[in-house]
Formats: C-alpha cells, sequence, structure tokens
C-alpha cells in the first residue's frame, strides 16, 4: 500500500457514511490511506447536490474512485425506479465519461451483489461464470452498473473492480437511511430484545455470511490490485448454513452470553414476500483467494458472538 501513501487524497469514496463506508474508513486512517469522501467535498456548501463538474474535479484528483453508495430497499426501489438509477447507475457512467473526456484511466472499485445470481433453486456452487438472473430492480440495476463498467473496463477507459458481496453482517458506526442495511444485525439486537426468531420458508434457503472486517479487506486488497484483467469476485466466506441452522446458532450464542432463551417461530410469507428472499446462494470465494490475494478470517460463529457482547 505504500504508493498510495505518497499521493495526498488519491482516493475517493462515494458512500463513506454508510453500512461498509464507515467501517472502510476507519481501516484507512489504521493503514495511514489518504482518502477523501462525498460528505466532506460537499461540506462548504450551501447546495449539497452533486453537478457535473464536480464529477469532473474528482476524476482528474483521484486515482481510486470506491463506490459504495447504493439505495437497497427493494420495496422502496420498485416504486421509484428513477430515484435508483440517479444513485446506483447515473454517477457511475458520468464517472466513466469523465474518464474518456480527460483521458485518464482512473480506478473504480464497485461494490454488488451475489443476490443478481437468482433463485439457484438447485442450490449449486456459484462462480463468477454463472450467468446472472436479476429478479428485482435493485438487482436489474446493479447489473446494469456492473455491465457498464466492465465495457469501459474492456475498452481500457478505466480500471474496474467488482465485488459481489454476499450477506454481510458485523459492527458498524453507520447511521445509514437503509433500513435493510445491516438486517441480520438487526435480527440479533431483536433476539435479544423480543426473545423470538420468525423464521419463513421454514428457514430452508441457504445463505453465506460474510464479516464486514472481510469484506472492507477485500475492497483494501482492490486498491492495490496490480492486473485487473481479471476483476470480477464474489466476496463471500465460501461456507453457506441454511437460515434455521443460522438461527439456531443466534439463538445458542445468546443464551451462552446473555442468559437468555431465544425462540425460534415458522411463520407464514406474507403476501408482499419477494422471491428473492426464498434464493439459495453458495458461492465459490476461489477467484478472490487467487488473483485478489483475499481470504474471509472472521468465522460465522466468532463474528455472531462479537456481535452479540457488543448489543
Amino acid at each position: 500500500m505504500k504508493n498510495f501513501n505518497k499521493e495526498k487524497n488519491n482516493i475517493f469514496i462515494f458512500g463513506s457514511e454508510g453500512y461498509i463506508g464507515s467501517v472502510l474508513k476507519d481501516e484507512l486512517k489504521k493503514l495511514k490511506i489518504n482518502y477523501n469522501t462525498k460528505k466532506k467535498f460537499l461540506r462548504n456548501r450551501v447546495k449539497v447536490k452533486f453537478s457535473d463538474k464536480d464529477y469532473e474535479y474528482i476524476v482528474k484528483k483521484y486515482h481510486t474512485i470506491i463506490y459504495l453508495s447504493a439505495i437497497t430497499d427493494i420495496e422502496y426501489i420498485d416504486k421509484n425506479i428513477s430515484k435508483s438509477l440517479s444513485v446506483n447507475v447515473i454517477p457511475l457512467i458520468k464517472l466513466i465519461d469523465n474518464s474518456i473526456k480527460l483521458n485518464k484511466k482512473i480506478r473504480i472499485i464497485f461494490t454488488s451483489t451475489v443476490s443478481l445470481y437468482g433463485l439457484n433453486l438447485k442450490n449449486e456452487i456459484l462462480t463468477e461464470k454463472k450467468i446472472t438472473n436479476a429478479l428485482t430492480t435493485y438487482d436489474l440495476h446493479k447489473k446494469f452498473a456492473e455491465e457498464q463498467l466492465l465495457f469501459a473496463n474492456r475498452l481500457d477507459h478505466i480500471e474496474a473492480i467488482i465485488l459481489r458481496f454476499s450477506n454481510v453482517y458485523g459492527l458498524s458506526s453507520s447511521k445509514s437511511k437503509n433500513k435493510n442495511r445491516g438486517i441480520f444485525n438487526q435480527l440479533i439486537k431483536k433476539s435479544i430484545k423480543n426473545c423470538k426468531i420468525y423464521a419463513y420458508n421454514n428457514g430452508k434457503p441457504f445463505r453465506d455470511f460474510i464479516h464486514i472486517n472481510d469484506a472492507v479487506n477485500s475492497i483494501i486488497k482492490s486498491i492495490s490490485l496490480k492486473n485487473t484483467k481479471i476483476n470480477l469476485f464474489n466476496i463471500c466466506s465460501g461456507k453457506s448454513y441454511s437460515l434455521l441452522k443460522f438461527f439456531n446458532t443466534i439463538k445458542d450464542l445468546v443464551y451462552l452470553y446473555k442468559k437468555i432463551e431465544v425462540k425460534i417461530i415458522f411463520v407464514k410469507n406474507p403476501d408482499n414476500f419477494n422471491k428473492i428472499n426464498s434464493r439459495n446462494f453458495r458461492g465459490s470465494n476461489f477467484r478472490a483467494k487467487k488473483y485478489l490475494k483475499w481470504q474471509p478470517k472472521i468465522s460465522i460463529k466468532k463474528g455472531i458472538s462479537q456481535l452479540i457482547i457488543n448489543l
């Protein structure tokens, strides 16, 4: 990381106040890597809306742009498609446009999602070569952003690195307004407060859980990646569990650390239940290990224990 220490404010972060961004900033400070954020950039302005000139300035000044900003609420997006595009897609296109205009090859690190793979009813192990199947507008917009970045990368306009995160959990200082950010953190909080966990689909869907510190470490690794020909990565633990097993782990650890009995209650799916919530995800992280030199370090038991202790 030494090459980034030499250049002042070489990194710009969109979404620095969010769930992942808050932890990323702390880690960059520890590593003494300089960065700027959208919030700091707009600090002294009366109007806080980004202009086209702002995108041009950022491309001129910064080498690496980490794009974490996202609207993630599926129901909200379905009713506000243009708003979703304005946050989840359009800023990336403006960054690419300015990179071409200024003939400056910036690096864009973009956080995407494994829900792009769709339902995976056969519960197969999914690699990055698997064809995606967007089932929500949110996933469609993530896929559109990915394609824009990958195409610009192929044309050698930018260096694009795409990180598809599985279910991220763990402590963050974020005050994010996205109500479904850190959703598994919320579930653990509610299990302690209400002594109940509600399980839909009989807890059968399989998911992969990645600790937020491991997710952030994949972003750090992406900053110094030398060859971006391989640039699309599943960021997952490589170990999938049924939701029921995950709930039982929470139940056992809440009792161990808090001496609170938690009940798992099986409930019928509500009428507005989105089928994407029935998906299975079993992912391979082989590519990230090989090319990013990244690997997850925090086990699910250790991660949940840390959460419970600190709640």
